[in-house]
């Protein structure tokens, strides 16, 4: 009986430590169209590579090897790897400038939008990088799921600030923007994902629909299992 061809379905944005497991996995499946994040490889500088001192060039490329954006060799290939946010982002670090998540999130927020893959019927976005590009998949009929790792600012204010009270210091987000961006896409999004059912319940308490709400565990069975 003859297989019918999976068609590249599936539009991820979101960071590398965060989809690398579930974008091979499409991938392999034939179903991710396009996954926007920051720069990612599959290739680790040798260790022979000199690193210090280091002359720009040099300096550019331990930037674009770090080990942390190591993934499989078919998951470099795929469309959406973006260099620009990172060159952003790492010069505001550099600069010491303040909310410097701002140079990098927002590029890849805004690049992401602008590269909508044409058979695309999900968007799984993650992070604070996919509003843009939800509002305009939304238009085109794409479903869009948020995928929320952890508590929003609203409840991390809340569990965190009598603490840092107690040690005489204020909580502060990084950027309150972002922060506020974060909680804007999951609100916006047609369905969202959380790890536990404490994550669910600080959703629902940031004013997300209980029905939107889905608790995806973080754990997965062993593959002889699966």
């Amino acid at each position: 009986m003859r297989q019918t061809a999976m068609i590249a379905d599936i539009w991820m944005i979101g960071r590398i430590d965060q989809f690398a497991v579930l974008g091979a996995h499409l991938a392999r499946q034939g179903r991710l169209a396009r996954w926007d994040s920051f720069w990612r490889h599959s290739d680790l500088l040798a260790p022979q590579q000199p690193r210090l001192p280091s002359p720009p060039h040099h300096r550019l490329r331990a930037l674009l090897n770090r080990p942390s954006r190591r993934v499989d060799a078919q998951m470099a290939t795929i469309p959406g790897r973006h260099l620009l946010p990172d060159i952003l982002g790492h010069a505001a670090r550099t600069c010491r400038l303040p909310g410097y998540n701002l140079a990098s999130d927002l590029p890849l927020s805004w690049l992401a939008a602008s590269h909508m893959p044409a058979t695309a019927r999900i968007l799984h976005g993650q992070g604070n990088y996919s509003l843009p590009a939800m509002q305009r998949a939304r238009k085109n009929g794409v479903l869009t799921i948020s995928d929320v790792t952890g508590q929003l600012a609203p409840i991390r204010a809340r569990q965190l600030g009598d603490e840092y009270r107690a040690h005489h210091r204020n909580w502060r987000e990084i950027s309150s923007f972002l922060a506020r961006r974060r909680l804007g896409e999951a609100r916006f999004a047609d369905a969202v994902f959380a790890p536990s059912e404490t994550v669910a319940q600080g959703l629902a308490q940031c004013g997300i629909a209980p029905n939107n709400i889905h608790i995806v565990p973080f754990d997965a069975p062993w593959p002889g299992n699966a």
